[in-house]
């Protein structure tokens, strides 16, 4: 049974997991995995201002911050307890003031007091180099994947965390793990990972979404993260070998071939790891195109540029301080303009065909624009639906309208079709596809070319 995994207050890149506000009240117990960040404050932050150079929260939000923090200090303690993995990035430490009537000292707190386990000396400390503790290695397969993107903001020592990762000078601790031997539950302090980088998300007036390096980023750190709870639950009850044991007097002769053989592994295993992150993206970059089937808005604009450029189109968005159009595409055949729609449970109305009329003339009053674009609507209704169960495509009004304003309508599944069996048509037969989008008012009829299509729905393509 696969493991059931939610963060609190920290959003994985591609939302691969359930995500939960650090202000929500959850169960823990429902859940293998938590993911937690110390990084708590700045869900209260509408309510502060600065006294003594430091945050204060108002009176609501101090309310609201020391029912939160007790709520998941006394959460994170019974998940432990009751054998569960709870794992919390470390973020720098903050001291901050809230109202004294919540505080348990003079007003002020800080984002630490969230564990249930004391930390001391915790001093915040931003640096990039660390190790791995070569007594623990149960970050191993982890730390080969994320130690670049890692950064520690905080060094702490604590008698009762095992400390499995240090600073590479000093060797001052900076990750650790407390283990619950009882139940197995444990609870595992790691050093900060930025989730926000800008590769990881896209941006473009309307919206904000996932890209491609941020879902297959959220992807491998989930699953290192669940490699991590399976080495640790293994453990026994075994004491860790003393450091002495590990001196090079100590060692046997198969053990010290077996080390060597585990370094040349090691090396393989990181050239492999490597390779696959490559396909990785590679094959989210190749089954973009089944966008077509059930996205909307940008994922959807995306995966028709890639279409068109796979039938020999010259296609790119447009864009300047005036206008944006969601694709321009043109071959020697003509020039076009598209607007792409995707709807839920609705087909496509008329409403985007006035806006495509609207850009089309826009597009038209550019000076370097000699000739008028064909315009071209891509409708993806009932988006949500296997493709023989949806409904009509576009409205009664939005065919009339198309027929009578020389526009095409494009259903984005059969344009996909035709992508997936792109290799079995020529050169001219591409070209005629092309030539079909020019000449065609109303629902472009490809039912000529997706007979060639090799697919269980091609019944409902046609």
């Amino acid at each position: 049974m696969a493991d059931r995994i939610v963060s609190i207050g920290v959003e994985i890149p591609g939302n691969p997991i359930e995500y939960v506000e650090f202000s929500e009240k959850i169960s823990l117990l429902d859940w293998d995995i938590v993911i937690f960040t110390t990084d708590v404050l700045r869900t209260f932050l509408s309510g502060r201002d600065i006294y003594r150079g430091k945050t204060r929260l108002s009176d609501n939000s101090s309310f609201q911050y020391s029912e939160m923090q007790n709520y998941w200090k006394k959460e994170i303690s019974e998940a432990v307890s009751n054998g569960k993995s709870v794992i919390i990035f470390l973020e720098e430490f903050e001291k901050f003031y809230i109202a004294s009537d919540y505080s348990i000292s003079e007003g002020v707190t800080n984002n630490y007091e969230i564990l249930p386990i004391s930390l001391e000396d915790v001093n915040t400390s931003i640096g990039t180099q660390m190790c791995i503790n070569p007594k623990f290695q149960y970050l191993k397969e982890y730390w080969t994947t994320f130690s670049e993107k890692s950064k520690y903001k905080v060094t702490f020592e604590s008698k009762s965390v095992i400390p499995l990762l240090t600073t590479k000078v000093g060797n001052k601790t900076v990750g650790g793990l407390l283990l619950d031997k009882d139940s197995g539950g444990f609870l595992l302090l790691l050093p900060s990972i930025d989730f926000d980088e800008d590769e990881f998300i896209e941006k473009d007036r309307k919206e904000t979404f996932w890209s491609k390096k941020g879902i297959a980023f959220g992807k491998s750190l989930i699953s290192s993260l669940i490699s991590i709870k399976k080495s640790i639950s293994s453990l026994s009850d075994k004491t860790p070998q003393p450091d002495w044991v590990t001196a090079e007097k100590y060692m046997l002769k198969k053990e010290i071939k077996i080390r060597e053989n585990l370094v040349n592994k090691e090396s393989q295993l990181t050239k492999i790891k490597t390779e696959i992150q490559k396909l990785e993206e590679e094959l989210l970059d190749e089954v973009s195109i089944k966008d077509l089937l059930y996205e909307q808005g940008k994922p959807l604009e995306y995966a028709i540029l890639k279409a068109l450029k796979l039938l020999g189109f010259t296609a790119e968005q447009y864009k300047d301080s005036d206008s944006e159009f969601d694709v321009v595409f043109e071959c020697p055949e003509g020039r076009l303009l598209g607007e792409a729609e995707g709807k839920d449970n609705k087909p496509i109305n008329i409403e985007k065909l006035r806006q495509l009329g609207m850009n089309v003339l826009e597009d038209y009053s550019r000076d370097e624009v000699e000739e008028m674009a064909k315009g071209v609507l891509f409708g993806n209704p009932y988006r949500l639906l296997p493709i023989e169960k949806r409904n009509e495509h576009f409205t009664k009004k939005s065919l009339t309208a198309s027929v009578e304003n020389n526009v095409a309508l494009i259903r984005t599944p059969d344009l996909y079709f035709i992508c997936q069996n792109i290799d079995n048509f020529s050169e001219d037969e591409k070209k005629r596809i092309r030539q079909k989008m020019l000449e065609s008012t109303g629902i472009v009829d490809f039912s000529e070319f997706l007979t060639q299509c090799s697919t269980e729905n091609i019944e409902e393509a046609k």
